[in-house]
């Protein structure tokens, strides 16, 4: 090790001292990480305590002037490559190793500015406010867990502000006393502490509600070695917020709300009641084995895999199913997706879809998503199969999607994981209603509906062996 690794390597040991000091869930989370991932977000962490302590905590000495030096320091260590002080040695090297571009270093500083001159936010000034304070920090780690992978990045942006916005709102609701009589600071827009009551702590717990769903999606979609890691932190703040719920308004003004922390769990060794610990594991393995899907050239020939969100991300073509159940009377059967999916939540579409695991036929996968998501079994039959390619917000549909028809009269008994709310639907009132609210229904569905009906027109006699392209 020659003698700047040494440095470099002390440096990022005071970022780890300080995250472990100052932050109970960054710490939590950091520990979870792959290894190439922890040294880097301790650097992002240190760096952003330090501001934060300068206009929280240094109350007898002059904050604006130990702010603005330590933003000279900063934009000196990153063109330098080198710092003396240890916190900021650190940092600039994640800044010029990952390329985290100056923007959200300045936004981040911006906000911490605010601290020292605003005490009550506008609904403008909050979301200034929350942006550099929080979103940014969120853009800073998502840089480090994408490791130069733009395409990845540019998907889970949205998600990674979201997730760090939730946080934040919640430290300002925990912190709402606090926060006012100590540094007569009130961040909610238009809130007057000294008259919060139930009305307004639950319109702020809906805003979080939100923020939370869509951070959770984005977590889903984060490279292997960052996932579980990022959830763990998610975790310690969803059991906090649920901890702040649970009190009465004027309990909030009257303490620090803590998640409680009891027993160390055995299977991810980090302090959880019992009663949460194999839901806890559960969603571990989900986490960290994400979905992979089938790689497929045009003619539906296997090429390889590939885990599902980097597909969607990238474009890349991979095999799938739709499946269409009718009902005696020829109502079909649909689903509103769930609003937390990580793309199309909340759209009307046909009875399941879904793509086959690696090793699994069309057929078998889509019998066991049918069961999966609606809750029951019928007889599936072949119809035809498309493929197209569709931007879904910032991914990517690019599938080719083998149809498969049903039959079924009883009564669904759905996910609620997966599916929000369904109903039977007559072709009639379908068409009225795609016509009227076309983007309230997924394009895929979109897409291949008149495929559908052509088929089940003609009784199931028009078998269509050859892939068809659908723009």
């Amino acid at each position: 090790m020659n003698n700047k690794a040494l440095f470099d390597s002390v440096s990022f040991s005071s970022s780890k001292l300080t995250t472990k000091a100052y932050s109970t869930s960054f710490a939590l989370g950091i520990r979870f990480l792959g290894q190439r991932f922890r040294d880097p977000i301790y650097g992002v962490y240190g760096f952003v305590r330090f501001a934060d302590e300068i206009v929280d905590t240094f109350h007898d000495f002059d904050k604006a002037k130990l702010l603005a030096k330590f933003r000279a320091d900063t934009y000196e260590a990153i063109a330098d490559g080198i710092s003396l002080n240890p916190i900021l040695n650190s940092f600039q090297a994640v800044v010029n190793r990952f390329k985290i571009p100056m923007h959200l270093i300045d936004t981040f500083l911006d906000s911490m500015e605010m601290d020292l001159t605003e005490h009550e936010y506008d609904q403008s000034n909050f979301e200034k406010y929350i942006l550099g304070s929080a979103e940014v920090v969120g853009l800073m780690c998502l840089y480090v867990f994408v490791e130069g992978d733009r395409d990845r990045y540019n998907a889970l942006k949205y998600y990674a502000k979201r997730l760090g916005s939730a946080f934040q709102k919640i430290n300002f609701l925990r912190d709402l006393q606090a926060d006012y009589q100590t540094l007569g600071r009130a961040y909610f827009p238009g809130l007057n502490v000294e008259q919060f009551d139930s009305t307004t702590k639950l319109e702020i717990e809906k805003d979080i509600e939100k923020d939370f769903q869509d951070g959770l999606v984005g977590i889903k979609m984060l490279p292997k070695d960052a996932r579980f890691g990022v959830y763990m932190a998610y975790v310690y703040y969803q059991r906090l917020f649920r901890k702040i719920k649970s009190l009465p308004h004027h309990r909030v003004l009257q303490e620090r709300a803590h998640p409680q922390q009891k027993e160390v769990c055995p299977v991810c060794r980090v302090l959880f009641p019992p009663s949460i610990q194999y839901s806890l594991n559960s969603m571990r393995i989900s986490i960290m084995n994400a979905e992979q899907v089938i790689l497929v050239d045009t003619q539906d020939n296997e090429i390889g895999v590939m885990e599902k969100q980097e597909a969607h991300i990238k474009g890349s073509l991979h095999r799938a199913f739709s499946v269409f159940v009718y009902n005696a009377a020829g109502e079909l059967l649909l689903q509103r997706r769930a609003d937390h999916k990580y793309h199309s939540g909340g759209l009307w579409t046909n009875t399941c879809c879904s793509h086959p695991r690696p090793g699994e036929g069309n057929l078998a996968a889509a019998k066991r998503r049918l069961k999966e998501e609606m809750g029951f079994e019928c007889t599936l039959m072949k119809a035809f199969s498309f493929l197209y390619l569709q931007k879904v917000g910032e991914l990517t549909e690019h599938e080719l999607d083998h149809v498969f028809i049903g039959s079924f009269d009883g009564t669904p008994v759905v996910d609620p994981e997966e599916v929000a709310e369904w109903r039977f639907v007559s072709m009639e009132s379908l068409e009225k209603e795609m016509q009227a609210d076309p983007e309230a229904f997924t394009v895929w569905f979109r897409l291949c509906l008149d495929q559908v009906k052509r088929f089940k027109a003609s009784g199931g006699l028009r078998r269509q062996p050859q892939i068809s392209y659908i723009h």
